[in-house]
């Protein structure tokens, strides 16, 4: 359109013989065709908008579930604690009674074995009054023997011997009856306190199970702290990138908005002109209609308000572009030559048809 204005330029007074009206003709359906586009391309921009508050609310649902499954977390991370700090002492107060169980033990093993030396030392002291008692009874006997034998009258003195034998028999016989019974309270000791060393050595393996036990316990509370500290890590790391997903999709949705106010600028342009256009186009039939044909001044004034009007319809379509291209300019490529969103047809400029040439009254 502006090499067609500036072939105006080059013809000498073109308002008496140069015919507009073809190419008014022809910008009111460039216009009406742009227009369109620039209607589907606001429509896109609503989409578009809608799909980044669409995004929005779903990040910020994702938001609010993390959130709360960080509160879940952290109440799962307490209780884990609680449960291993409480195993924790729990470990300790039982490697305490073992230690002390396995301390009586040693002294009951300790105190056994006194009781059974002590018991031995009183059996060989029996064994030696038995044997004296034996002794006794032996000697005994001879006097015995010895008095009927030779059938002397000197028993006296044999029967005082045998006396004080029988008397001396009497005191060892007494203490191997001590010494049996001290012997059967030994053994008897002994028995109850091998019974109580069993005793201590089944609560010794009892605490060793549960020292284990209790050990592995307080391993699995640890492993899950860790495992729930690794999750806490990876919250925050959702939780970061929800809040640069939400960033992001503001940026977008605020150059969406510049896009959709440009749009809805160049679009109230054009329709502004369009009108324009349109009121020159349908003037000037009606005129004719109605008188038949223009006078020369009446032709001459049209001609310089149609020119006018082309002028800054071309100005209005270079400011579009100038706008488009500085708000589009990541995309690379002209504003009015790009493709309308999932459209069939072709580019722009391309489907429209050319600017007729310089018409002339006949």
């Amino acid at each position: 359109m502006s090499s067609y204005l500036l072939l105006l330029e080059n013809v000498e007074s073109p308002e008496t013989i140069i015919n507009i009206a073809p190419q008014i003709s022809w910008l009111g359906r460039s216009l009406n065709g742009i227009a369109a586009s620039l209607a589907q391309a606001e429509a896109s921009a609503d989409s578009a908008l809608q799909s980044t508050m669409d995004c929005t609310y779903r990040v910020m649902d994702v938001g609010r579930d993390v959130e709360a499954q960080d509160d879940l977390l952290d109440e799962c991370q307490s209780q884990a604690k609680g449960l291993a700090s409480q195993a924790e002492r729990s470990l300790s107060s039982s490697e305490e009674i073992l230690a002390q169980t396995q301390t009586k033990a040693s002294a009951k093993e300790e105190e056994i074995r006194t009781k059974t030396r002590q018991a031995t030392e009183k059996r060989t002291r029996k064994a030696q009054l038995d044997r004296e008692i034996l002794q006794k009874n032996g000697q005994i006997a001879e006097t015995h023997r010895r008095r009927e034998s030779k059938k002397e009258s000197a028993g006296v003195g044999l029967g005082i011997r045998v006396s004080d034998l029988k008397d001396e028999i009497v005191a060892l016989q007494s203490k191997v009856s001590s010494l049996n019974s001290e012997i059967s309270q030994d053994q008897q000791a002994i028995s109850n306190l091998e019974r109580e060393q069993r005793n201590l050595q089944d609560l010794v393996s009892q605490y060793q199970r549960d020292i284990s036990s209790r050990r592995s316990t307080h391993q699995l509370y640890q492993k899950q702290i860790s495992e729930a500290n690794r999750v806490e890590n990876d919250i925050t790391t959702l939780k970061g990138v929800a809040e640069a997903t939400i960033s992001n999709i503001n940026d977008v949705n605020s150059q969406l908005q510049d896009v959709k106010e440009c749009l809805d600028e160049c679009s109230s342009l054009l329709q502004a002109k369009s009108v324009d256009l349109s009121t020159s186009t349908s003037s000037v039939d009606w005129i004719i209609g109605a008188v038949g044909r223009c006078t020369r001044i009446f032709r001459a004034k049209e001609f310089e308000r149609q020119k006018m009007l082309m002028q800054q319809v071309s100005e209005v379509l270079e400011k579009i572009e100038k706008d488009g291209q500085l708000l589009l300019s990541s995309q690379d490529m002209a504003f009015l030559d790009i493709k309308p969103w999932e459209a069939a047809t072709g580019l722009i400029v391309e489907d429209k048809e050319r600017i007729p040439e310089l018409c002339y009254f006949k």
